[in-house]
């Protein structure tokens, strides 16, 4: 019987800055009409716990093994740490295998998380900061023949906060029963 207390979460990593440097003069900042990466970037990265993957870790193509019933989660950041530039998921599209994961939602859950404090070469975490943290949430509803095909965009802005560009790629998932 598939285990349906399962999640998987998903942690997306943009290249950020290369993705900026690359795509001069093609930003779109229409939520609309994001600017495509493809199938295949060089600028992404998933990781997923090394027992879900079936192919595809710390690339833009990850395929991950769900039971049904169990829950995705994807989370964004940039490699600076969202820094320099900063990005987050503003949208997701199933392009392939609808019914077999219910769509994606955004979820915005309010948590309390440690602040670290540095008193010369020391750090302590004696004081928490209230964070809202924000990801994509799926089910797996049924087993997938062909692996599930979806859109994910994202929006990219810079250290002011001052979206720059929209841009899109499609990765996929597999589901087993």
């Amino acid at each position: 019987m598939p285990d349906t207390e399962n999640t998987a979460n998903v942690l997306v990593v943009v290249d950020a800055e290369s993705i900026y440097n690359a795509y001069q003069g093609q930003f779109s900042t229409d939520s609309n009409r994001p600017v495509s990466l493809g199938e295949s970037t060089p600028y992404i990265y998933m990781f997923v716990r090394q027992d879900e993957v079936l192919s595809g870790q710390a690339t833009d193509d990850l395929v991950i093994t769900l039971n049904t019933n169990n829950n995705i989660r994807w989370r964004i950041t940039s490699l600076t740490g969202n820094t320099r530039f900063s990005v987050a998921l503003s949208q997701c599209n199933i392009i392939r295998g609808v019914g077999l994961i219910t769509q994606p939602g955004l979820i915005e859950p309010t948590v309390t998380v440690p602040l670290p404090s540095v008193n010369g070469s020391q750090v302590t975490i004696n004081q928490t900061q209230t964070y809202t943290d924000a990801y994509f949430q799926a089910t797996a509803v049924n087993p997938s023949p062909p692996n599930v095909s979806y859109q994910f965009s994202f929006v990219l802005a810079n250290n002011d906060g001052n979206i720059l560009s929209y841009f899109s790629w499609d990765p996929q998932i597999s589901i087993t029963s």
